[in-house]
């Protein structure tokens, strides 16, 4: 049987300020893997570098850390209000 395939979001890093790169803490990493059985699978926390639809139909669950990776609503196009997250901006789409 296949494992569930959890999105882990990420977050950039400026390495140097130099190269910026896309990174997530392997202890997010491996509670997908150990606590929830799944393969977790990294995707940036940048919504001009995620396809959120194709991401969303790769995935069977998505885990958004909390951390600076969480992406504010007017990003994505939407008004934000203090019922708006970014699982809400994902389903409106």
């Amino acid at each position: 049987m296949r494992k569930p395939i959890v999105g882990v979001i990420g977050t950039a890093h400026s390495i140097h300020d130099i190269l910026t790169v896309q990174h997530v803490g392997e202890h997010n990493l491996l509670c997908v893997s150990e606590v929830a059985d799944a393969l977790p699978l990294m995707f940036a926390g940048c919504p001009g570098i995620t396809d959120i639809d194709t991401l969303l139909a790769t995935v069977d669950g998505i885990l958004l850390t909390g951390a600076r990776a969480n992406v504010h609503p007017s990003c994505l196009g939407v008004e934000p209000d203090a019922g708006t997250s970014l699982t809400t901006v994902i389903a409106m789409r």
